[in-house]
């Protein structure tokens, strides 16, 4: 095989590895940004409902029983 036969392998070779790291890289982010959304939503979720419990006038200490919330977290919601 010819040295410029060779040489061209190797580069496509290469630019397909980058873009198959991209690729990844691109999925992982994705991914990772979604499992982080999904906590915030939750994260969300909890202050929401401790909130209205809290404005219902369920005591701090149920609220915080059933959130995981502390009465400092709650009183600032």
């Amino acid at each position: 095989m010819s040295q410029l036969f060779i040489s061209d392998m190797i580069q496509k070779s290469m630019a397909q590895g980058r873009e198959e790291g991209i690729m990844q890289g691109r999925e992982q982010g994705i991914m990772q940004g979604m499992e982080k959304g999904r906590m915030q939503g939750r994260e969300e979720g909890i202050h929401q409902t401790a909130k209205n419990l809290r404005d219902t006038g369920i005591s701090m200490d149920i609220i915080s029983a059933s959130t995981g919330l502390t009465a400092e977290e709650i009183r600032k919601l």
